[in-house]
């Protein structure tokens, strides 16, 4: 709800980037940086503005400047079942370092991923 994501941007390890088109929101990426990591907690991209690449240049904008923020690495979980997501994450240089069963409220797992930020595209 706008409450989390308000408390998420508000934090002193927050971190949000919003994409627009026509002054209207139409993507957002949330993410903690905590001393050398970041975390990925929260992509989306309107339905009407997917795959156009809104997704791909968020996560990208993130990596950079965590980076900049002295961040060597960044982690994520997604679900094991997104496809999308993961191709976005593979061409981000991220890869598969676990996997947490049943993390989602459906059941379904959630794959941990990690991307060393020297080398993130």
């Amino acid at each position: 709800g706008i409450q989390s994501v308000d408390n998420e941007v508000r934090i002193a390890h927050g971190r949000a980037w919003l994409a627009s088109r026509g002054g209207m929101p139409v993507g957002y990426l949330l993410a903690w940086l905590v001393g050398d990591e970041a975390q990925i907690n929260r992509v989306g991209v309107v339905p009407g503005e997917r795959g156009r690449g809104l997704g791909l240049a968020l996560v990208r904008r993130c990596l950079h400047a965590v980076a900049e923020e002295g961040a060597a690495t960044a982690l994520l979980e997604v679900n094991a079942d997104n496809a999308a997501a993961l191709a976005l994450y593979a061409r981000c240089g991220f890869a598969q370092v676990g996997r947490r069963k049943g993390y989602y409220p459906d059941g379904s797992d959630a794959l941990v991923l990690r991307v060393e930020l020297a080398t993130a595209a």
